[in-house]
């Protein structure tokens, strides 16, 4: 008989967790756009690397298969590769609005477009092997999808390497104007804009009144061109100083979002323990969800903000991750050539197809966005009810 203060305990913890996530979520954001915008690197690049890191669920299966309860494990990725696509990415697009600055037609960044078609391929590989892979060698497959999840960091930190390398030296104000926008405090030496009717401080130039039709003195004379325009510069120190409080941010941001879901897929685990309901469906549906609110939080408030890449990245790097790392860690720790237990093809079917849907929308640069939202979130919900009803019957 299940334990009822147990399920109480977990269930507050649950809840409590949800604040923590909010709050972090929402830092994490804000301050992934000022440093990608400070940097010159892709906001996907940072978000592929940071939300995009499904450490939460690295620990749910790392536990699960310590547990011999490979079941559990497998569902688990299957389960959240699903409800990140239709259930945190139809959020997003839902709930989008499109930036203030927005000045293009193009949705997405070319590098948030290559991923998304590498994550297609990389599902329907894994789709392959889960469907028709009964005779494989089970361990020699984890091995390489570990491999492909090494080749994926090393182009996100490419990526990174390469944005450091071209950012732009100069800080204009909008810069410092979105800080202030987003709750961030104002720098000591920001630079003041320049007084109407004045150049650098050396007196009046527009004002009819003090005009003067004999010869400039020193002191009146405009300074050279270049001299007000430098002065719109932040100097190194200053640059350096303003990018460590934003990745300061960032990380304060992601840890707070890693530690809430690690408490969320903890509480759901303990649940799922004292229900006594079978790991398939547990790691499908139950623990999937758990484990996937963070992603949910991020996309839904990335669509909010009208930061369409993070949006993207968020999914798509969680979905890499799944399908590279946990996957292959999974296959990897399987027996001989025996695998963990088989998720249904109904399950497979709509990973795959989930990741053709974002995919689509991809290449759609955002057209019908909030269709295609829509869409995925009415077919996440009939999901999750032929789960209970007719895929795995309670």
């Amino acid at each position: 008989m299940p334990n009822v203060e147990v399920i109480a305990y977990n269930a507050a913890a649950l809840l409590c967790s949800l604040f923590l996530l909010e709050r972090g979520a929402d830092a994490f954001i804000d301050h992934t756009a000022l440093l990608a915008r400070r940097t010159n690197i892709p906001q996907s690049a940072i978000a592929l690397l940071t939300a995009g890191a499904e450490w939460e669920e690295l620990v749910v299966v790392v536990v699960s298969i310590a547990r011999h309860r490979p079941g559990l494990a497998l569902g688990n990725v299957v389960g959240s590769t699903i409800a990140n696509t239709l259930g945190a990415f139809s959020l997003g697009l839902i709930f989008y609005r499109p930036a203030d600055d927005a000045g293009t037609n193009r949705l997405f960044e070319r590098s948030s477009v290559i991923y998304s078609v590498a994550l297609l391929l990389i599902a329907t590989v894994a789709a392959a092997v889960l469907a028709w892979g009964e005779h494989i060698h089970w361990r020699a497959v984890g091995f390489v999808f570990i491999a492909v999840f090494g080749v994926y960091i090393t182009s996100i930190s490419y990526l990174i390497a390469k944005g450091f390398a071209k950012a732009p030296e100069e800080m204009s104000d909008s810069d410092s104007d979105s800080d202030s926008e987003l709750g961030a405090d104002s720098d000591s030496d920001e630079e003041r804009p320049l007084q109407s009717g004045t150049i650098g401080g050396y007196g009046s130039i527009d004002n009819p009144s003090t005009r003067s039709t004999g010869p400039l003195l020193d002191h009146q004379r405009p300074p050279h061109p270049g001299l007000a325009r430098r002065s719109r510069f932040r100097p190194p120190a200053s640059q350096a100083r303003i990018l460590i409080r934003h990745l300061a941010f960032l990380s304060g941001g992601f840890v707070a979002v890693v530690i809430s879901g690690y408490v969320l897929s903890c509480a759901t685990s303990n649940l799922v323990d004292e229900t006594g309901i079978s790991d398939v469906l547990a790691g499908v549906v139950i623990l999937s969800i758990a484990t996937t609110i963070p992603e949910k939080f991020v996309a839904l408030m990335s669509g909010y903000k009208g930061h369409a890449d993070i949006l993207l990245a968020n999914t798509v790097g969680s979905n890499i991750f799944l399908l590279t790392l946990c996957l292959g860690i999974t296959w990897a720790a399987a027996s001989g050539d025996g695998g963990p237990a088989n998720v249904s093809t109904s399950e497979i079917v709509v990973m795959l197809g989930s990741a053709v849907l974002m995919t689509l929308t991809v290449l759609l640069q955002g057209r019908f966005a909030r269709f295609l939202g829509w869409a995925m979130l009415v077919l996440y919900i009939a999901f999750l009810v032929l789960e209970f009803t007719y895929i795995h019957k309670l």
